[in-house]
C-alpha cells in the first residue's frame, strides 16, 4: 500500500513539474515576442525601413595614423 502511495505522489510531482515547465515556456515565448517587437519593430516598420546600400570601408573602418599623434610613437613606447 505504501509503495502505491509513493508512486502516486511521484506522479503528482511529475505533473506539477510538467505544468511548471509549460508555464515557463509560455512566459519565455511572451518575453521573446516583446523583445523582438522592441528590437526589430513591427512587420510594417521592417518593410518600410531603407537598408543602407553602400558602405564606404575606407572612411568607416580604417584608422588614420596621423590622428594618433607623435606621443603614440614617441619615447614612452620605446621603454
Amino acid at each position: 500500500m505504501l509503495v502505491a502511495i509513493a508512486k502516486f505522489v511521484k506522479k503528482i510531482k511529475a505533473m506539477e513539474t510538467q505544468e511548471k515547465i509549460v508555464i515557463l515556456k509560455d512566459a519565455l515565448q511572451e518575453k521573446m515576442k516583446t523583445f523582438n517587437k522592441i528590437r526589430f519593430g513591427t512587420k510594417e516598420e521592417i518593410k518600410n525601413r531603407e537598408l543602407e546600400t553602400s558602405f564606404d570601408t575606407k572612411t568607416k573602418s580604417s584608422i588614420n595614423i596621423s590622428h594618433l599623434g607623435t606621443s603614440f610613437f614617441g619615447r614612452r613606447r620605446r621603454r
